[in-house]
């Protein structure tokens, strides 16, 4: 996470320094340096002992770290949650799909300039890969995954990442709902035919055949 020196940025050696690394791109903060990254373990688990460990391998001098804090951030899961986004930044989340979910909606209120949205299956999002991508113009708008999509709505982990690509701070609220199918998990209606026609095709599709 910290592999570099900083003495270039201290100009008094003897004093203690406080460095904040944050790599959601949410605040104005240091980067961690990798390999990795803080945003490996976001929808991880918190509870557990947290480690940190650091080599000076300097000749010419000896630090030592006086404390260590670290923030852990409550998912927001499908409860609203308001959130400042400041210009050039991102904010990060995860939501558990359920398996008779059809569709997954984000839904965004507040903002005044237009604010992209990356959804992905199982990994955090990126401007190059994603699931679904949308822009939420001003004052709000949603944006959703459904199993009609390419690639489908499943059940399993998304990601989802908001972000504010203009120089201005966004206030913003943040809500994430499912809708979901009327039959049972385990089934599927599929039918076809001409909307004029009288009679419809129609079968069910499920997990352990049909009959």
């Amino acid at each position: 996470m910290h592999n570099h020196t900083l003495l270039e940025l201290m100009p008094d050696p003897e004093r203690v320094y406080v460095l904040t690394f944050e790599d959601n791109w949410e605040v104005d903060a240091r980067r961690s340096d990798g390999p990795g990254s803080l945003r490996d373990f976001v929808g991880t688990e918190a509870a557990g002992v947290w480690q940190l460990t650091v080599v000076d391998n300097s000749f010419s001098h000896t630090g030592r770290i006086e404390n260590l804090i670290i923030d852990v951030e409550r998912s927001a899961g499908t409860n609203a949650v308001n959130v400042t986004l400041l210009g050039g930044r991102s904010y990060l989340d995860f939501v558990d799909v359920p398996p008779n979910a059809t569709n997954m909606t984000i839904a965004i209120s507040g903002n005044t300039q237009p604010l992209i949205v990356y959804i992905r299956r199982a990994r955090p999002p990126t401007a190059s890969e994603y699931d679904k991508r949308g822009t939420v113009n001003p004052p709000g708008g949603e944006v959703t995954l459904s199993i009609y999509d390419r690639p489908p709505l499943q059940p399993d982990r998304y990601y989802y990442e908001i972000f504010n690509p203009s120089s201005e701070p966004q206030n913003i609220r943040i809500l994430v709902s499912f809708d979901y199918e009327l039959a049972p998990p385990n089934y599927r209606l599929v039918w076809s035919g001409d909307q004029c026609a009288i009679e419809r095709q129609c079968c069910f599709l499920c997990q352990d055949g049909c009959y």
